[in-house]
């Protein structure tokens, strides 16, 4: 019995084997575009998915607990509810073949996304039955310079977004082909590439609404017969919902509840205002689209504060989509190019939109990745219908095309290609990231803590200048203070402004700072660490003393830990505590010379000059050029009535 679905035969369909140069050019094109990214180090989460992923740095070994455990598990315990196997799979193959190599990683991400370029312009011109050769290349070209999609190419752990759409198209692709020939095989392939999809990003699922919408453009069909080739893909993503469901339920940690931190909309005051400020942001995706300037990693709280429906922009927002939606319904029957990109927008972006469900982000430019396959059609069908442009047969056609309507796609190429090379430069570390981020979206308490933390960790600690280094401190100390003014709630910012008062010397700063800290979370030793060491500098000896305990308590030590507990009680008078204290310090560190040299004055000041004199006689072992050690070694001796060997050690203070 034939089958009762009427297929449309493709009419002047290009033969694929003439499309090899524009496959060669759509891959040099968006290689070129974003080969400046494989010098870039390690940025963002790239420290969460494969420097410090346990299982990424097992190599292939690694791979049965990515299977098999929810996404962050490889780094921390943090049960976010995503299960991404896919995606690590492929950070723990560079890892086995060539170690920690950031430029290795970079460098698969460009060739991946250079393939997807070349699948794409297939998918369209499959799409569209080879009859718009034209519009498939101009949609794939600005497609491949617009600068969104920086952050999924140039941050190594959007791989996870590559993949996903990479492997969509190859299911896509199939599936035209099935519908074409309506053999099984390409079925199986096409469910083979969805569910890999699926296994590289959740998000995939969005696309068991473009499945039908391809079908419904691509051939004559029924909604019955619709549903009855769409139920296979529902049937794969039902198989991976399971899955998912079973690991991120059985594992040891329960999934996490979404904090205002992870999605500023938790922060808005009710439903309402949520929803007005969720379809704020879809303007600013639209914005963003048609002129993508400035660019940010993050756009957390509380860049975009919650508003409401009084809100102009809201209501603006409001009467686009609300035309869009209306176009593409009333034109849907008609199977226009507009309409489609409308609805493929519409789905793409659904689950992302934070209209539907509350993810686990406020906003970002990755998830513009895919939807801005419509916005690019949208421009190329412009230019082409402004222009009147006749479709071509092969790539060398276009060159005989209207000069102003080339000139008019140089232009955007030019533009567009421009903005994503320098942008790619942003990427090229965290400190530069973070560093021309924070400009970009000054209202997020995210990126004035990045900035300032990376001010204080890597620039200020790496500088030997102390007017610089005070210079950059002050910076530091700016950016932390505005994090802790947009969120006062954030034990973090409080903790790192006191380590960046305390390195910049000031102590009565730092205290407050580091209790601010505590206040928020009181099980944050580091403060209780910083706090007990400004207490001791600012003389405050019994608070000092109370806190370097609980530092002591909880296991959290460094060399100035003993040693300013011993001081504390040795500025008390209490010298049999500061001894014990002081010894203490040896034993985590025999070679720190501060503290030997206050042990050995707490033996002088309970005259046990024996001791005294072993312990300072131990310091010029360990730094023979140390003069306080003969200072105070000829001190004891002078004391002990030795005046010869009080007179012996004074002159070697001396010669030293």
């Amino acid at each position: 019995m034939k089958s009762k679905t009427k297929i449309v035969e493709p009419k002047n369909i290009i033969e694929e084997s003439s499309n090899w140069p524009v496959y060669i050019f759509l891959f040099l094109f968006g290689f070129l575009l974003y080969a400046n990214t494989i010098p870039n180090e390690y940025a963002l989460d790239d420290v969460a998915v494969i420097q410090q992923n346990k299982f990424t740095k097992q190599g292939i070994a690694g791979i049965p607990e990515m299977l098999t455990t929810f996404y962050w598990q490889g780094f921390w315990d943090l049960n976010a509810g995503l299960y991404r196997p896919l995606s690590l799979i492929t950070f723990a193959l560079d890892y086995q073949f060539f170690g920690e190599n950031p430029h290795v990683s970079h460098f698969v991400n460009v060739v991946l996304y250079a393939f997807t370029l070349v699948l794409l312009f297939v998918f369209l011109n499959k799409f569209f039955k080879g009859n718009k050769f034209l519009l498939s290349l101009f949609t794939t070209v600005l497609f491949a310079a617009h600068p969104i999609h920086t952050e999924v190419i140039a941050n190594i752990k959007s791989r996870d977004e590559l993949l996903c759409f990479l492997f969509f198209l190859l299911s896509a692709i199939q599936f035209f082909v099935y519908l074409d020939n309506l053999k099984t095989k390409q079925l199986v392939y096409s469910l083979i590439f969805y569910f890999l999809a699926l296994f590289s990003k959740e998000g995939a699922i969005v696309f068991l609404g473009i499945f039908p919408l391809l079908m419904y453009y691509y051939s004559s069909t029924n909604a019955k017969q619709i549903l009855v080739k769409v139920l296979p893909y529902a049937f794969i993503a039902l198989v991976f919902i399971a899955i998912h469901e079973v690991v991120i339920k059985s594992a040891a940690t329960p999934k996490i509840t979404y904090s205002f931190l992870d999605n500023g909309l938790v922060a808005a005051p009710n439903y309402i205002s949520r929803m007005a400020t969720a379809i704020y942001m879809m303007g600013k995706y639209l914005l963003l689209l048609i002129f993508p300037h400035p660019l940010s990693y993050d756009y957390s709280f509380n860049e975009i504060p919650a508003t409401s429906f009084s809100n102009l922009k809201v209501l603006v927002t409001v009467v686009l989509y609300g035309f869009f939606i209306f176009y593409a319904l009333k034109n849907m029957q008609r199977k226009g190019i507009v309409a489609f990109a409308i609805l493929f927008f519409l789905i793409t972006i659904s689950l992302t939109s934070n209209i539907f469900m509350l993810i686990g982000a406020t906003m970002g430019e990755r998830f513009l990745y895919v939807p801005s396959l419509s916005f690019c059609l949208l421009i190329a069908m412009g230019i082409i219908s402004a222009f009147k442009l006749k479709e071509t047969q092969s790539l060398s056609d276009v060159l005989k095309l209207n000069k102003a309507a080339l000139a008019l796609i140089v232009l955007l190429l030019v533009g567009y290609s421009s903005k994503t090379i320098s942008r790619n430069f942003d990427w090229k570390d965290n400190y530069t990231l973070f560093t021309k981020d924070v400009f970009a979206t000054p209202g997020s308490s995210r990126t004035q803590y990045n900035y300032g933390t990376v001010l204080l960790n890597t620039k200020a600690a790496n500088e030997q200048d102390t007017l610089k280094k005070n210079l950059i401190l002050d910076a530091a100390i700016k950016a932390l203070l505005r994090s802790t003014k947009i969120d006062s709630l954030s034990p973090g910012a409080f903790l790192n402004l006191a380590s960046a008062y305390y390195t910049r010397k000031k102590y009565a700063d730092a205290a407050n700072a580091a209790i601010m800290c505590l206040q928020r979370d009181a099980n944050e030793v580091k403060a209780n660490s910083i706090l007990g060491n400004a207490q001791y500098r600012l003389g405050n000896f019994d608070e000092a003393i109370k806190n370097l305990n609980i530092c002591i308590d909880k296991k959290f030590v460094s060399d100035e830990t003993y040693n300013f507990l011993g001081g504390s009680y040795f500025s008390k008078q209490d010298f049999p505590n500061a001894i014990v204290a002081f010894k203490k310090g040896l034993e985590y560190n025999s070679k720190n010379t501060g503290v030997i040299l206050n042990l050995g004055a707490a033996y002088g000041m309970i005259r046990d000059f024996d001791n005294a004199i072993a312990t300072f006689k131990l310091g010029i072992k360990i730094d023979p050029k140390n003069k306080q050690f003969y200072t105070y070694t000829a001190l004891t001796y002078q004391n002990m009535g030795m005046l010869d060997s009080a007179v012996v050690y004074q002159n070697k203070t001396v010669l030293r």
